[in-house]
């Protein structure tokens, strides 16, 4: 596609690289596909943007994760309404080999264009999945950090984080747990069996990066 085609889908909250194109939808056009598709097999209950990439051979969902109050732990930076979670990507094996890249650098292209005051992009590899972010990696990502999984796994392959469990049923009681859900594990990290959530961090703006390097230099300093 031209450069005419491309300022077309920029104007249509579409962007584009002339291969790849990412497009703004409403979450039930791709929440079938992620359902279906994506390892999780679920869509996040707090997502507030979808994308339609390439016209039905992928998806993507932007959304504000579990406790928001809490990425202040991340950087002193990130505030309640200057970050997002990059929850959901499943793409077709009908795409070419290593697309997950091109299609991350659109979606962080279509964030600056259209969403100024998100900042921070941060999202997440599951081990317990066999995933590491290796495709964050690739795209430039800053890795933080992991922590230790913790989830309900359920017998259709739903993922279930304790926080929202305990939102469901006002109780995380284990026996509760097993009464409602036959079958349920419990996966979770132990000091003897480590079972990581890898965390990256997108920064979409030089200025914020600076910023946020030199706390990292400064925390570093005051730890030695």
């Amino acid at each position: 596609m031209g450069n005419d085609m491309n300022q077309l889908f920029e104007t249509a909250n579409i962007t584009s690289n002339g291969k790849y194109w990412i497009k703004e939808v409403p979450s039930n056009m791709v929440s079938d596909m992620i359902i279906k598709n994506h390892y999780s097999h679920k869509c996040t209950p707090n997502h507030f943007l979808s994308f339609d990439v390439n016209d039905g051979k992928g998806a993507l969902q932007l959304g504000y994760g579990i406790r928001p109050r809490m990425k202040h732990t991340i950087s002193s930076f990130i505030t309640q309404d200057n970050y997002c979670e990059f929850d959901r990507m499943w793409l077709s094996d009908e795409l070419p080999k290593n697309s997950e890249s091109q299609v991350i650098s659109l979606l962080l292209r279509h964030l600056k264009k259209y969403y100024p005051k998100i900042q921070f992009v941060i999202t997440y590899a599951d081990g317990s999945a066999g995933n590491k972010g290796i495709i964050y990696q690739a795209t430039n990502a800053l890795k933080l950090k992991p922590v230790s999984c913790d989830f309900y796994l359920l017998t259709d392959g739903e993922r279930v984080h304790p926080v929202s469990m305990y939102h469901r049923h006002k109780s995380r009681a284990w026996a509760l747990m097993q009464s409602l859900y036959p079958g349920i594990r419990h996966i979770k990290g132990t000091k003897d069996n480590a079972i990581w959530q890898y965390r990256y961090l997108y920064i979409l703006s030089n200025y914020m990066r600076k910023r946020y390097q030199a706390e990292i230099r400064q925390s570093s300093t005051l730890k030695g």
